[in-house]
């Protein structure tokens, strides 16, 4: 199964070729909200439905200071700070 950014009107999927990295959403109450709304989903949404949903955000909807990049070995991995919060960027596109 493909999966697909979550952000309104992106669409990115997510496959190895692209070079954005697909962020899972985040589970502690605060920031978790945050999100949905930005997502445009429920904030009632029950943490079983959207675990279960699995959303994901493309990169490309977080400031670089957002993105923390580790260099481990064989390929970079990008994570995000916790605070991190989707914002509307300018796509690029497809």
């Amino acid at each position: 199964m493909v999966r697909v950014c979550a952000f309104p009107g992106c669409g990115k999927k997510m496959r190895s070729y692209v070079p954005e990295s697909f962020h899972r959403l985040p589970l502690h109450e605060s920031t978790c909200k945050q999100w949905l709304v930005v997502l445009q989903v429920d904030v009632d949404t029950p943490i079983h439905i959207l675990k279960q949903k699995d959303y994901r955000v493309c990169s490309a909807h977080f400031d670089p200071d957002d993105i923390i990049i580790s260099d481990s070995k064989p390929r970079q991995r990008m994570r995000l700070k916790k605070s991190a919060i989707p914002k509307a960027t300018q796509l690029s596109p497809e």
